[in-house]
């Protein structure tokens, strides 16, 4: 495994890759549920908290996590800064 690759999730193409595959796919729901309920914990941290919404649309696809996004930034006065800063960037998905 590639040191680069190290946090990259994979599946080893060898005898068991049919099996394999079908766990990693199978997984993908509850790993989506997982980064939500983390930004729905993360009440003091809103940037870490928009990059696991962030996640969680990536795998599922559900416009939902985008309108938390946006709540989030409401909720936590992140709507006035700077249109380059962090918290903007984050939330652009």
């Amino acid at each position: 495994m590639p040191s680069d690759l190290v946090r990259t999730e994979y599946v080893a193409f060898d005898d068991h890759f049919d099996t394999g595959f079908r766990k990693y796919l199978n997984s993908l729901q509850e790993q989506a549920d997982y980064y939500e309920l983390v930004a729905d914990q993360l009440e003091r941290n809103p940037v870490l908290a928009l990059d696991y919404l962030k996640r969680a649309f990536l795998i599922t696809g559900d416009n939902r996590l985008r309108a938390s996004a946006r709540a989030l930034i409401g909720k936590e006065g992140l709507d006035a800064p700077a249109k380059n800063g962090v918290e903007r960037l984050v939330a652009a998905f």
